[in-house]
């Protein structure tokens, strides 16, 4: 079921970032990476298009354009999207793995070998992962060197008591492998795990079900376990257990509106979908709202920022903060410096208009007001 797109090089996905907010090409210094700028643009329909779902992580050279990185592209969970529906998936020959409660790093090539990146490059976690590594899982170096001279990227999952997500795995650490990748294919390299494991390397867990609908409510009813990947040659779809979902914290109230909106900004709602089918159509118009509301402010401010000649930040800050509205001159200020949007956007959408009932009425008034963009409450 595999329908990854080829990509050889950078200019074969620019056109995929123009007139886009929510997804962005960036330049990280040595490496450009492709990727979602907000956990809430799930929800857009451009995650139908397979080449959106390689956004991920897809690492280019500087020097030369090509791709020298290709992680696991988006999964989306079981009943989340038309592709992932129960009634749209084989019932026989997949095979299933434990999905691991860590962060997903991979490895960019490097003139003096390779440094671990997360989905959005060089983070935190990544760092504390590359000093782990370094310290503790120096014979990994040699894996992970003969996987990028074939041209793959192996993809793991860190576990470490000072990275805990939700389950506790106590003292553990590791770097579990998930699987590995063909950098312009994206095909999954079938031979990886045996590689792995001669080289002693820690390997997912695989677990034998043959029928998948009785597989999904095993999972469903599972406790201590985060759940399962479903890989259908290609495909992989997540199923999760009621028992880590709720400790996720996404069932933490649909009751409000201002309840969805705080699970978009947090990224929690694409599996909130996946266990709430009931709700899936209220969530997928506040995603909607969330998402346009900040693709028309980014664009609205960048658009007057050229109009202006692209003025400094000092410039816009003296001269030029009445052509704008608040949010939108914090973005275009941050944007000029080169921050890290993705977390300043998150915090400031939190603060200023999803928690609480008077901070996402404001969204609605001036989602509306500003930009023209209409939302009527169902509740």
């Amino acid at each position: 079921m595999s329908n990854f797109p080829i990509i050889n090089h950078i200019d074969e996905v620019r056109k995929y970032f123009v007139d886009t907010e929510l997804f962005g090409l960036y330049d990280k210094g040595d490496y450009w990476i492709a990727s979602y700028l907000m956990p809430a643009s799930f929800a857009d329909s451009r995650y139908d298009d397979p080449i959106y779902q390689e956004f991920r992580g897809l690492c280019f050279s500087k020097e030369t354009g090509k791709v020298i990185a290709r992680p696991v592209q988006k999964m989306f969970n079981i009943e989340e999207k038309t592709f992932t529906m129960l009634k749209n998936l084989p019932t026989t020959g997949f095979r299933t793995m434990e999905k691991v409660d860590g962060s997903m790093c991979f490895p960019l090539p490097t003139i003096d070998g390779f440094r671990l990146l997360t989905k959005k490059g060089d983070s935190e976690v990544a760092e504390y992962a590359n000093k782990v590594l370094r310290k503790k899982f120096q014979h990994y170096a040699a894996f992970i060197t003969k996987c990028i001279a074939r041209g793959i990227t192996p993809f793991f999952e860190f576990i470490h008591p000072n990275n805990r997500i939700v389950l506790d795995y106590g003292s553990r650490e590791s770097f579990v492998l998930l699987g590995a990748r063909d950098w312009v294919t994206g095909e999954y390299a079938e031979d990886i795990y045996e590689l792995a494991k001669e080289d002693g390397i820690e390997v997912i867990n695989f677990h034998t079900f043959t029928d998948l609908k009785s597989m999904a409510k095993t999972v469903k009813d599972s406790t201590d376990l985060e759940g399962f990947v479903v890989d259908f040659g290609g495909l992989r779809v997540k199923i999760k257990s009621d028992w880590y979902f709720e400790r996720s914290k996404v069932f933490n109230g649909v009751g409000l509106d201002f309840h969805i909106a705080t699970m978009v900004n947090r990224g929690e709602s694409d599996d909130v979908k996946a266990w709430i089918p009931a709700q899936k159509e209220r969530i997928e118009r506040i995603e909607n709202l969330y998402n346009d509301f900040l693709g028309a402010m980014m664009s609205a401010a960048k658009s007057k920022w050229i109009a202006l000649g692209k003025p400094t930040t000092r410039e816009l800050s003296n001269e030029y903060k009445d052509q704008f509205t608040k949010l939108e001159l914090t973005y275009i200020c941050a944007y000029v410096n080169g921050r890290d949007m993705e977390k300043m956007m998150t915090f400031l959408m939190f603060k200023t208009y999803v928690y609480g009932i008077k901070r996402f009425d404001r969204l609605v008034k001036e989602a509306k007001e500003d930009y023209g963009i209409e939302y009527e409450s169902v509740v």
